[in-house]
């Protein structure tokens, strides 16, 4: 036979031969199940990690006996550095396929190798080897609003996805953050949403620790609030000074309040004079100047009496000196430099004999016809409230010009306050018993609110929610710090 149908005849034969016959251990791999898998495609550093490791195959140690092969111990080992470490051991007994929990090295970047293998007394056999992608873990998230007058949903991404992994929507206040929103992630991405605080502060989203992975969060973001309510210095600042004091009134200003809030009685001689309770025991030196009268009524007093009282000194020597001022001494200090919210007082419980409520009304109407209150209430910067509804209603129906606030404890009803804003301009109610449903009713009535009484951080925050228009409060000056929180320093 030629050379030439030689090489012919080899050429058909290869054409027509199997695959497998050309290539044998090629396509056997290709088939072959991988030896050792992992749970995760990419692990986070630190995350524990399922491996899974198939009965050893090896020809050397497929032909041992089977009682032999029972007895080997199958290790998983880690490469670390230029050393394999051994990081589980399983006895392989009658299994087909054995598993490992480890633990990625907190340490690890970019990939990590891993191997098993058979022992049996001092032999070894070779079992499979993979290496193991190492990512970072990533969270995104994105507001829909800024405004802390809106539900906000947080659009959050957290790669690499893990099933179940909780992730929460936290708030930070006054240092400490708490969880206002939470759900387990089902993918990459997930949305939380946060009802309306209607308060500034600061927020972000957290993936919890989760199968051995560091929790992680987000930058934070603070929200605002596109309204301003006014500060009312309540007892002209009872938290800076000694109350309803000139002093007092001063220390508000300074601290930028636009708004004063004071209580006037009537001493037994007809002068209208500034202050809260019903006898002066409480802020004056009346038991060492009037044995003995510390628990009579202001009415029992005259104004030259009254003016002996010392209504400083009880809140500081710095404020020694400092008198109960007249409605007047108070209008000429203030100067027109603030609004003025003026309560009309009467004991017991805000109620008043009819002489006493005819007696005070007759000096307010003429205080607005010839003197300072006139001047005040002429360039609207006066306001009149009680919770003397009786002496309120007529006296605002004589004066139409002036404004007044209906003071309550409880919000009205529905009925209440469509009464109310035949006569009222405000409701002046207590901060914490005021919702946004209370201020949102009046509004639709035709009136305003002021909450009263704040001094702390919180309960502004809790004003805040409500929607008022106003904050009757002790510690004026605190709003710029409610309204821009500092960030978070952890």
């Amino acid at each position: 036979m030629s050379s030439r149908r030689v090489l012919a005849v080899g050429v058909a034969v290869g054409l027509l031969a199997p695959v497998a016959s050309l290539s044998p251990a090629s396509a056997t791999e290709a088939a072959a199940p991988k030896p050792l898998t992992a749970s995760v495609g990419a692990a986070v550093a630190g995350e524990r990690v399922t491996f899974t490791a198939k009965r050893p195959t090896a020809k050397k140690f497929r032909t041992l006996k089977a009682t032999q092969q029972r007895k080997a111990t199958i290790v998983l080992q880690r490469r670390d550095g230029a050393t394999w470490r051994a990081v589980g051991r399983v006895k392989l007994g009658a299994k087909k396929k054995v598993t490992f929990a480890s633990a990625v090295p907190t340490s690890a970047k970019g990939s990590v190798r891993y191997r098993v293998r058979a022992v049996l007394g001092k032999k070894t056999y070779e079992a499979g080897a993979l290496t193991l992608k190492v990512v970072t873990q990533q969270l995104t998230t994105r507001p829909s609003s800024s405004d802390a007058d809106v539900a906000t949903t947080y659009a959050s991404t957290l790669t690499p996805v893990r099933a179940g992994r909780k992730l929460t929507v936290e708030r930070y206040v006054d240092g400490t953050w708490s969880t206002v929103a939470e759900t387990s992630a089902k993918g990459a991405s997930a949305a939380l949403t946060v009802a309306a605080a209607r308060f500034p502060a600061w927020y972000r989203v957290r993936a919890a620790a989760h199968n051995g992975i560091a929790s992680v969060a987000t930058a934070p973001v603070r929200t605002t609030l596109n309204r301003r309510p006014v500060e009312i210095a309540h007892r002209a600042g009872a938290a800076l000074g000694p109350e309803q004091t000139l002093g007092a009134m001063e220390a508000s200003l300074t601290a930028g309040a636009t708004a004063m809030e004071v209580d006037v009685q009537l001493t037994k001689d007809a002068v209208p004079v500034i202050v809260h309770d019903q006898t002066f025991a409480r802020t004056t030196n009346v038991a060492t100047v009037f044995p003995g009268r510390e628990d009579d009524p202001v009415g029992t007093f005259t104004w030259a009496e009254v003016q002996q009282l010392d209504a400083g000194s009880w809140a500081g020597p710095q404020w020694a000196g400092e008198g109960i001022p007249s409605l007047d001494e108070l209008l000429t200090a203030l100067g027109g430099r603030a609004h003025l919210v003026l309560e009309v007082k009467f004991w017991p419980f805000n109620q008043g004999t009819p002489e006493e409520r005819a007696a005070l009304r007759d000096v307010l109407d003429a205080e607005l016809v010839a003197g300072r209150l006139g001047e005040l209430a002429g360039a609207g910067k006066l306001t009149v409230s009680s919770f003397n509804h009786e002496f309120l209603q007529p006296f605002a129906e004589a004066h139409p010009d002036v404004p007044v606030g209906a003071l309550t404890f409880f919000p009205p009803s529905a009925t209440q306050v469509a009464q109310w804003a035949t006569w009222a301009e405000e409701i002046h109610g207590q901060f914490a018993l005021t919702t946004w449903q209370d201020t949102t009713a009046a509004r639709a009535a035709g009136l305003t609110t002021s909450v009263w009484t704040l001094a702390t951080p919180d309960q502004y925050r809790v004003a805040l929610a409500s929607g008022a228009e106003a904050l009757i409060t002790d510690n004026p000056g605190l709003l710029a710090s409610v309204l821009e929180p500092p960030a978070p320093t952890s």
